[in-house]
């Protein structure tokens, strides 16, 4: 009499116990992977964050201000190199013939006219110089004609200057279409011999 042997699979569990199941053969369902298998290279990589918009450049001409560099002019000034700038050199701004009290520094930016609809933000450093009295400066955005004759403007608040660093920060949107613009730094109120140090210009386009 002859003895029919059926195949089996056994498996080992942890627990030590051995646990028959059908094999592949039989009918059973194949044996899965094993779950900490290595996925392809850089399958779970993240992509790196890429910035679509770079920074809009700045038009402020020579922002830095060391040397008091070309490009920057002045209204009844004097405009004299500095190490005290708040990045590097700096330039101080003075009533021309010493007894002045309204004065400013001004710089054309580096853009091909302005148009309405545009918006600008611009941004310089001021500070009162050493053994001035506290007074008051602000920061302007200008457009102007081809002969420089002013179209509009925008004026930043009216800030007390002190021997500390202080932003000056204003925005312009013009109404009006013009062939260039200019930034400045403006007091009217200063007393003879005061004196105000200018660094790290901004001038910027949305």
């Amino acid at each position: 009499m002859g003895l029919l042997v059926a195949s089996c699979s056994v498996l080992y569990s942890p627990d030590g116990f051995d646990t028959p199941r059908p094999s592949a053969s039989e009918g059973g369902a194949p044996d899965a992977a094993p779950s900490d298998a290595a996925a392809p290279p850089g399958a779970d990589a993240t992509p790196p964050d890429v910035d679509a918009t770079p920074p809009a450049p700045n038009l402020a001409p020579s922002a830095d201000l060391q040397g008091c560099p070309s490009g920057w002019g002045m209204f009844q000034a004097k405009l004299t190199p500095v190490d005290l700038g708040r990045t590097g050199g700096g330039c101080r701004v003075c009533a021309q013939n010493g007894s002045g009290t309204t004065f400013s520094i001004d710089g054309q930016t580096q853009n091909s006219g302005v148009a309405p609809g545009d918006v600008f933000d611009g941004e310089i450093w001021v500070r009162a110089a050493p053994g001035a009295s506290a007074f008051e400066a602000f920061v302007t955005l200008r457009s102007q004609t081809d002969n420089y004759q002013q179209v509009e403007r925008q004026e930043s608040a009216r800030t007390t200057l002190t021997q500390d660093w202080t932003r000056l920060t204003v925005t312009f949107r013009p109404t009006k279409s013009s062939a260039r613009m200019d930034m400045y730094v403006f007091t009217d109120n200063a007393k003879p011999g005061d004196c105000f140090i200018v660094d790290d210009a901004r001038v910027q386009q949305r």
